[in-house]
């Protein structure tokens, strides 16, 4: 009779055992919710403009999760979010249920303030749900790129009838400086200038002697980088003037030519 008992509790002991090892697993993890992806747009924040922080969300657990919220808290380093503010509404986004696998985007509109210097600032943000009726809490840091997009006008790219140079004037027109300012032409021969520096408003002009004996077409090709260290590049295509000066005079020979057959003056 004893062994029956003991061989009953055993079985028992052996169940419960597996149950809690193989059975569903019930528990709440950070790593349930996952920020996929932020991005604003535009993609890069002017200083004194508005734009959309957007972030996609992914539940990566096996349940539904509830709740959720993200609020933005600070600056890095700071105790406010010193230079941005949020308009038409207030720095926390809430979403009520994310289904399992499901994908979903919370957009915030912001207002970057007019006198932020150019750079990356770091956001802190703080990020809340529920999964099975447990609140996870996290911390996260994003960036935003402050700055302005560069712009470079090409205002003068001509070829002088009279001296044959190419001449040539550039503006930064933007609000950003523009570094390794550099200007090269491609005919006969490759001709570099390396401009360097130019500050908003500042304008270079060159008149380039440029062979073209030999090619038909200038290529102009200007490159510069901005204040994030991006390279940017314009490119124009010119027709030699050697050729221009060919084509005009093959045209009055022909000319003479029939002249003379028919027997025509000047």
């Amino acid at each position: 009779m004893k062994k029956k008992i003991i061989t009953f509790v055993l079985a028992v002991v052996f169940t419960l055992v597996a149950v809690l090892n193989f059975g569903p697993k019930t528990f709440a993890d950070q790593n349930s919710l996952i920020i996929q992806k932020v991005w604003t747009d535009p993609s890069r924040v002017a200083p004194g403009s508005k734009f959309t922080l957007n972030f996609e969300l992914l539940n990566n657990s096996e349940k539904s999760l509830y709740d959720i919220t993200i609020k933005l808290l600070s600056i890095e380093g700071r105790q406010t979010l010193s230079g941005f503010s949020p308009i038409g509404m207030t720095n926390e986004m809430y979403l009520k249920k994310l289904q399992k696998g499901e994908k979903k985007r919370l957009s915030l509109n912001m207002m970057a303030d007019v006198e932020l210097k150019t750079g990356v600032y770091n956001l802190v943000l703080s990020v809340s749900f529920k999964e099975d009726k447990v609140l996870i809490t996290s911390t996260k840091i994003i960036g935003i790129v402050v700055g302005y997009n560069p712009q470079l006008l090409v205002q003068t790219l001509k070829f002088d009838q009279t001296t044959g140079k190419l001449n040539l004037k550039i503006v930064n027109v933007g609000k950003c400086t523009l570094e390794n300012v550099l200007i090269e032409v491609f005919a006969d021969n490759k001709i570099s200038s390396f401009v360097g520096t130019l500050e908003n408003g500042d304008d270079y002009q060159e008149a380039i002697e440029v062979d073209t004996k030999k090619q038909r077409n200038v290529k102009v090709v200007i490159s510069y980088n901005d204040q994030f260290n991006r390279k940017f590049t314009i490119t124009k295509i010119l027709k030699a003037p050697s050729t221009q000066t060919k084509s005009s005079t093959n045209t009055k020979n022909k000319g003479n030519l029939l002249k003379s057959f028919l027997g025509l003056g000047d």
